[in-house]
């Protein structure tokens, strides 16, 4: 709960954070004029979705029927594809290239 108008619930921080990055992102692709897709594999880009809707590594695996240490290796694929390193980025690039959407 929020006790000043210029504070910001806790909550909320990431929610603001991811949306700061898509922004900051879609500067960065106006001011480019162009981009280039990165390519991920079909299983890639669903544990992207994954991720982009909050699930851990847990989840995901036990959605797929894989195991944790197969989803964490492939995080790691999509991390080293987008060049980010951490979800949100990912989530937020995923949008950006357009390769999910949420």
């Amino acid at each position: 709960m929020v006790d000043h108008p210029d504070r910001v619930d806790h909550a909320d921080v990431p929610i603001y954070h991811s949306v700061a990055q898509a922004l900051h992102l879609r500067i960065d692709q106006l001011d480019q004029g162009h981009f280039e897709r990165p390519h991920l594999a079909p299983r890639e880009v669903t544990i992207l979705h994954w991720i982009a809707h909050g699930k851990s590594n847990d989840e995901i695996a036990l959605i797929l029927g894989n195991k944790r240490p197969t989803i964490a290796t492939h995080i790691k694929r999509i991390f080293a594809k987008l060049d980010v390193t951490d979800r949100a980025s990912a989530a937020v690039q995923g949008i950006k290239y357009g390769i999910i959407s949420v």
